[in-house]
């Protein structure tokens, strides 16, 4: 009888067979275009080989590079497997992340084909943070892969820093006992068809994912002790800016709790009376489990407080007032959970934290209600004037079906013909901002577009009856598409003559912005001054679309807190806007009032003396990004209503300057019928 030692070394021998077969006869083909941010293997066997050496395992270092819709499939050798990507998304400072997707038969805790409880999980890690361990254990999101492949999936983030172009290696590691077993179920095969079946049943299947967090939307890891100077934060925390129900939503990401930093500390950077937080986990379409438990919100309004919850002694609530402290969970979900926080404070912090992390990849968004146009406990204006008494002044509303056609409807009241028209996105508002100051100085209508074929058929429609043969498309291919721009290039007029497409575009809306500017300033004899606003906020730059036109100057969008390379930080610039959304540092004459609506009346003085004022949503951004079309026409300027109230300021200047004319931009949605019947 053949002893325990000698039986473990034959098999050993065999087993290394098997795998040096393997690496001398698997072909892994890799795709070099790049579709998108997912990150895939082809692998092709040799038609060369007969089918007994087909049903042989793959090389374990997959190469693979960016593509879609394939699945990588791979076996381990001595506890490792390799994936080398060689195409990679990462920002200016190297940063990024995979999101890689892994079929639940290796994923400890949501299978136990491969791992029991005692085994150790499997690992992931990356030449780039080796000591990042990503722990391959069951957790909030798990899915049904939509990759024609029947199994469950759990999906896991890596994030990395590259400050190179070299390869990204993405090692796996699992324990000895579980490379054993796969080991055991490939040896014991026989026969073609139970090989195949061994290798089928012992591969990994993963899909990577790659993308990266712009710079302005980080959240970064808390490290060390939150520090106070008194009562005010120094360090440990992550500044984040806030938005209000006026305001698009911004939305922060970060890779905010593994195994060593488990909090992420907040400062949201408002003068509000209450803020709102909302905290959801990346990905639509996955199922999370609630057993793995909730975040953890906690809110300490200064230093003193903090510290008096962290002093190691029990506390009753009773000990704090309702804006002092606050301690809340909200469950983990695909979409937004939120809790309403006090926010009478300057000097305010909040804590999330959860039981279980796993470098999970967190949205987080902050709204804001501030004091002037909240009132405790409701998100209505409290600037509600008497709305029974009518205005002398006649009005006209300009709509269409949608903000496309309501673009095109402006446009037609505005232009007979134009040689020029500029074309923006009607997805968001941020090219469309910078781009009013180039149709103003163009004397071109702007319009809107997406890429969906019928409003592309109606925009080229318009150009035709204008007669346009220049047209500037603002922004980048991922707001107007290369093939939407060939559209609209290639559409033809009755002359049969093509239009020429200019596209202005930068890495970011900033950088479009300035590169707008750099067009405006050619066509305005070189001007350098420019009006800045926040480019994360639309009402202001709203408003500011037609004193660009009455000033010959560009609309530049900034952060808030810096210009962008390249612009001087000059006293001769505007700034709209108050200090909360336009910092300090910057130069120049500053036009702002307590809310969007007293800003925009603000602005509209510096027109000088006007008969026509365009009145749009303040609530909503569409209606207004074309408006600027009506300036040359009517060269008036641009006033701000709610849906179903017209501010008082509003109201005011109306009366005031003696309006005779206010075009109503946007349909009943945007501006109800109780404001257009308060006119004449």
């Amino acid at each position: 009888m053949i002893n325990k030692k000698i039986k473990k070394k034959i098999l050993a021998i065999a087993l290394s067979s098997i795998f040096l077969f393997t690496s001398s006869n698997a072909v892994i083909s890799s795709l070099a275009e790049e579709t998108g941010n997912r990150v895939v293997v082809n692998e092709k066997l040799d038609e060369k080989k007969d089918e007994a050496e087909k049903t042989d395992i793959a090389d374990n270092n997959v190469d693979a590079t960016v593509d879609s819709n394939q699945v990588a499939k791979f076996h381990f050798k001595d506890g490792k497997a390799i994936a080398t990507i060689n195409k990679y998304r990462k920002d200016a400072s190297g940063k990024g992340y995979l999101m890689v997707d892994i079929r639940k038969d290796f994923v400890k805790g949501y299978s136990n084909k491969f791992f029991t409880k005692d085994d150790d999980a499997m690992t992931i890690s990356t030449n780039f943070n080796a000591d990042n361990k990503t722990i391959i254990e069951n957790n909030y999101s798990s899915y049904r892969s939509k990759n024609n492949d029947s199994g469950e999936y759990i999906r896991f983030y890596i994030p990395y820093k590259s400050e190179e172009n070299g390869a990204l290696k993405i090692t796996f590691t699992i324990p000895n006992a579980v490379q054993e077993k796969l080991d055991k179920i490939i040896s014991e095969a026989k026969g073609d068809k139970s090989k195949k079946d061994a290798l089928k049943t012992t591969e990994m299947r993963a899909t990577f994912f790659s993308d990266y967090i712009k710079a302005d939307d980080r959240l970064e890891k808390s490290e060390g002790e939150l520090t106070f100077k008194g009562d005010t934060p120094t360090s440990g925390f992550t500044n984040v800016d806030t938005y209000t129900k006026y305001e698009d939503e911004k939305i922060y990401k970060g890779f905010v709790f593994d195994e060593k930093n488990k909090v992420l500390r907040i400062r949201p950077k408002t003068n509000a009376n209450r803020i709102r937080l909302y905290l959801g986990a990346n990905s639509d379409g996955f199922s999370y489990n609630s057993s793995f438990g909730d975040l953890d919100v906690k809110y300490y309004n200064n230093g003193s407080t903090y510290r008096k919850v962290n002093d190691g002694k029990i506390h009753d609530s009773k000990d704090f007032k309702n804006d002092e402290y606050k301690r809340t969970s909200l469950s983990v979900s695909s979409g937004f959970n939120s809790v309403e926080i006090p926010w009478k404070t300057t000097d305010g912090i909040i804590e999330i934290r959860m039981n279980n992390p796993n470098n999970v990849l967190m949205n987080l968004k902050v709204e804001s209600y501030t004091d002037f146009n909240v009132s405790s406990g409701s998100n209505e204006t409290t600037d509600k004037p008497n709305t029974d008494d009518s205005i002398k002044a006649s009005a006209y509303r300009i709509s269409g079906s949608n903000r496309y056609s309501t673009a095109i409807e402006l446009s037609k009241k505005a232009f007979d013909k134009s040689d020029v028209a500029v074309i923006a996105s009607g997805e968001n508002f941020a090219d469309a901002l910078s781009g009013g100051s180039l149709a103003a100085i163009k004397k071109a209508p702007l319009l809107l577009l997406n890429n969906n074929s019928s409003t592309i058929e109606n925009v080229n429609k318009e150009l035709r009856r204008l007669g346009v043969n220049k047209v500037y498309i603002l922004g980048g291919n991922n707001s107007i598409s290369i093939n939407t721009e060939m559209k609209i290039s290639n559409d033809k007029d009755s002359d049969k003559k093509s239009r020429t497409v200019e596209r202005i575009n930068g890495s970011d809306r900033y950088e479009t912005s300035y590169k707008i500017y750099k067009e405006v300033a050619r066509a305005s004899s070189g001007r350098e001054e420019v009006i800045l606003v926040n480019g994360n906020q639309f009402a202001d730059a709203l408003s500011a679309g037609p004193l660009a036109a009455y000033t010959n100057r560009a609309i530049v969008l900034t952060n808030g807190k810096n210009l962008i390379s390249g612009l001087e930080n000059s006293d001769k610039n505007i700034i709209i806007g108050g200090i909360s959304s336009m910092d300090s540092s910057f130069k120049g004459r500053r036009i702002s009032g307590d809310n969007r609506y007293e800003t925009s009346a603000k602005v509209a003085k510096e027109l000088s003396s006007v008969e026509n004022v365009i009145l749009a949503s303040g609530e909503e951004y569409p209606d207004g990004l074309a408006s600027i079309s009506l300036y040359n026409k009517y060269k008036a300027p641009l006033l701000l209503s709610q849906k179903s109230s017209l501010p008082s300021v509003t109201k005011k200047y109306i009366n005031d300057n003696s309006i005779k004319n206010v075009y109503i931009v946007g349909g009943l949605n945007s501006i109800s019928k109780k404001i257009e019947n308060l006119f004449k």
